[in-house]
């Protein structure tokens, strides 16, 4: 079925264009907060129990603060879906409750509000899914969609919580190793999927109607969105997989302060690129 353009579609919801632009900014901001909340609250359920507190304590304070940040976005006319703010506030009492069972020292508890915030925030993806379609009028494949959206929470959750974790060998140099190695990995395998993704993205509707490869060939022309397109694939997504390999090699010389320093560029590349993904789903249908 041939696919509207962006416009005709808001034209014909009765949409005007001056908001455009600002749903173009709220709208990738939104979900950058959103997956990277969800990406640190599952990277958390593969951390072992047994680093320091303070570090789960950190991670649930950021997530929490990212959902509150989200929420006056949330509550606008344009954006306010009554399910989605109920789930993010949902995930939000489930996180804040992990951070005072973590306070009190109550394992059960932890495992079982960290269990409910991680699979809220992820309900909470789909339902942006929702209101990215209802606000573009794209009809995006759901299934490729809803998958690009986890893997950018996995990627920015891999990122963000390996370069904290980094952080917790100054403060405890007896701590094992394998805690970065499993962070490190999860950051790798997490790049190679969404690398995967966008290329197979751009081969799924190259491949499908003559719409559908007109609309692959201008996303990439770099004289029009293209140059948004290419700055994405050079710094989100081969830069952190350049990474990788020296991030990999620094934890098994065990040169945690040189493998944090790599993640701090990773996070900078990842939220760049990530930021370029989302915006240039909100002028195109095609997830990168």
């Amino acid at each position: 079925m041939r696919i509207l353009l962006r416009k005709d579609r808001l034209e014909a919801c009765g949409v005007g264009r001056p908001a455009i632009p600002a749903m173009r900014i709220s709208l990738p901001f939104l979900l950058l907060t959103t997956h990277m909340a969800a990406g640190i609250l599952l990277l958390l359920l593969t951390i072992s129990p047994v680093v320091q507190k303070s570090f789960f304590r950190l991670c649930a304070l950021l997530t929490a603060a990212l959902i509150v940040v989200t929420m006056p976005v949330r509550y606008q006319p344009r954006f306010y879906d009554p399910r989605a703010f109920t789930v993010s506030c949902l995930c939000l009492g489930a996180t804040l409750a992990y951070l005072l069972t973590l306070l009190k020292d109550h394992p059960k508890l932890e495992r079982n509000f960290l269990l409910i915030a991680s699979t809220s925030a992820i309900f909470l993806s789909g339902l942006d899914m929702s209101t990215l379609k209802r606000l573009t009028g794209f009809a995006t494949s759901t299934i490729l969609l809803y998958t690009s959206f986890f893997f950018s929470s996995l990627l920015l959750g891999s990122t963000m919580v390996a370069m904290l974790i980094g952080h917790w060998y100054v403060m405890d140099t007896s701590m094992s190793i394998a805690h970065l190695k499993k962070a490190s990995t999860w950051f790798a395998v997490a790049v190679w999927l969404r690398l995967g993704l966008a290329g197979g993205a751009l081969v799924y509707y190259w491949a499908q109607a003559s719409y559908d490869r007109q609309a692959v060939v201008r996303l990439i022309d770099p004289l029009g969105e293209g140059i948004m397109l290419w700055f994405r694939v050079l710094i989100g997504l081969l830069g952190p997989l350049i990474l990788t390999f020296f991030i990999a090699r620094t934890v098994n010389l065990r040169a945690t302060l040189s493998a944090t320093g790599l993640f701090y560029v990773a996070v900078i590349f990842v939220l760049f690129g990530e930021l370029l993904a989302k915006y240039l789903l909100t002028v195109s249908y095609i997830p990168v």
